[in-house]
């Protein structure tokens, strides 16, 4: 359509961000950022049909055709009292559109209504719609032509233009919201089913396999419990299975440690107080424990980490998991 049908110079207040994105045919769509002006409507709760109830009306045709409209949203005129608010800004200034842009959340809605309203007549006999997609079809192609006929004179009429190139006739078998259509029944469009990611391993429905991959990503030996989000993170790189969220947000919530330490079950914290400064080495320590380690052939199976607090500097020594407090003692020595 030319410009002048679509859109106007503006003073409106209204101005949303604009930018263009190219389409698969190398012309540019415009892509108004309506998410404020959206906030703000009033929904329009008109029902977008079923994708099974229509395909359900199919049953016993053998001849289709399918018919896309130009640019469907611009062939819908814009209320007078409600052009100022599609305005948007450009670097030429600001501009509201005459017609109804893309992007308006009661956009869908108002496109349904529409075609329902003009191809009444049609609907449940030989025609099916689902927003600027019009599928006709018919027992043979005699009864075919004639569909054909009464769907064009109220286009016509109405003044609704088809895009050709997007466009199929009389044809056997048709895509048609993501199905292939045919006598036969209607079956999943696998091109269109599929979606290509990146690899990952399907973990089958085995709970105990489930649970062993949720403990290892969960206990994390080097960086204690990890909540939800990084758990869920570590074990999506590499497997996946059906309700994987929710299974991960179970485990979680039900492990004991981390429902015993969460925050909610602390005491307050007091003021915070900063150490004093010392004036030489090991005079302050920090003491942990790395546990759970594969054991070595002399026995050790963790770490004693010491840290002094007046340099930083820290040692490590290996050490057992039921080590006593006398045989700690003497290493603490031993490192000072």
């Amino acid at each position: 359509m030319p410009a002048p049908r679509l859109i106007r110079p503006s003073t409106s207040p209204y101005g949303a961000p604009v930018l263009c994105t190219p389409k698969p045919d190398r012309s540019l769509r415009m892509c108004i950022d309506d998410r404020a002006l959206n906030k703000q409507t009033i929904k329009n709760k008109y029902p977008i049909p079923r994708i099974d109830d229509m395909l359900d009306q199919l049953w016993g045709a053998t001849v289709f055709s399918k018919l896309d409209l130009r640019s469907g949203y611009w062939q819908i005129q814009m209320a007078d009292n409600s052009i100022h608010k599609t305005a948007f800004r450009t670097r030429y200034g600001s501009y509201e559109y005459l017609v109804m842009p893309f992007g308006l959340t009661n956009a869908p809605a108002t496109f349904q209504a529409e075609m329902n309203h003009i191809l009444r007549p049609l609907l449940d006999e030989c025609v099916v719609v689902y927003l600027d997609d019009i599928l006709i079809y018919s027992r043979d192609m005699k009864q075919h032509v004639e569909h054909l006929q009464r769907v064009f004179e109220i286009l016509r009429r109405e003044r609704f233009y088809v895009k050709l190139s997007k466009s199929k006739f009389a044809l056997e078998k048709v895509q048609f919201l993501g199905h292939m259509v045919s006598a036969q029944g209607v079956h999943w469009d696998s091109d269109i089913a599929y979606r290509k990611g990146s690899t990952k391993i399907g973990v089958p429905n085995y709970p105990p396999l489930r649970q062993l991959l949720l403990k290892e990503y969960h206990d994390v030996l080097y960086a204690g419990h990890f909540g939800s989000n990084k758990t869920l993170t570590g074990i999506a790189k590499h497997y996946y299975w059906p309700h994987l969220t929710e299974d991960v947000q179970k485990f979680v919530t039900s492990c004991d440690t981390c429902q015993r330490i969460k925050s909610s079950k602390q005491k307050k914290a007091g003021l915070l107080q900063p150490l004093p400064v010392r004036e030489e080495p090991w005079q302050v320590v920090s003491l942990d424990f790395i546990t759970g380690l594969p054991p070595t052939t002399s026995g050790h199976d963790a770490i004693l980490v010491v840290i002094d607090k007046f340099s930083q500097n820290g040692t490590l020594h290996p050490n057992t998991h039921d080590s006593t407090h006398q045989r700690n003692s003497t290493t603490l020595r031993a490192s000072t």
